[in-house]
């Protein structure tokens, strides 16, 4: 099975588990998620795959990551950037990670709105080129 395929569903499904992470876990809560990520490697449908979660597991554990959600996310983001490091894909940092997760969950009216300001911003841009290039030409036309 291809991981191009279910690899990023996997990873937007442990980008969710840690999004919703209880902002103050209890210990029962905490040993919940442990299992999870450790037992995740079982549900990797690629063998080779999965002992590479398990070794990278093993040099980056997630005890020390579960005392809250934010500590939670920030593992799960530096996990995803090392496997990223392994396959020679581009790295993001926290803050692009926390941007791009977040525009999932828009909703249709916040999506179109910042669309809109983003159409806003590259038309302001191409009318002001426009601007400068009739200054310019007129600058060397007349000269």
């Amino acid at each position: 099975m291809d991981p191009s395929v279910w690899g990023p569903h996997y990873w937007f499904f442990l980008h969710t588990v840690a999004f919703h992470y209880p902002l103050h876990p209890t210990s029962i809560q905490k040993k919940m998620y442990h299992r999870l990520i450790h037992h995740f490697h079982q549900f990797i449908p690629n063998p080779t795959i999965a002992t590479t979660y398990e070794k990278v597991l093993q040099k980056n554990p997630v005890s020390p990551y579960l005392d809250s959600r934010e500590d939670f996310i920030t593992w799960v983001h530096h996990i995803h950037n090392v496997i990223n490091i392994r396959l020679d894909k581009p790295t993001i940092t926290l803050q692009e990670h926390y941007d791009e997760f977040l525009k999932h969950f828009e909703t249709k009216p916040d999506k179109l709105k910042r669309m809109w300001q983003e159409r806003t911003k590259i038309m302001f841009t191409i009318a002001i080129l426009g601007i400068l290039m009739y200054i310019w030409y007129n600058k060397n036309v007349l000269v």
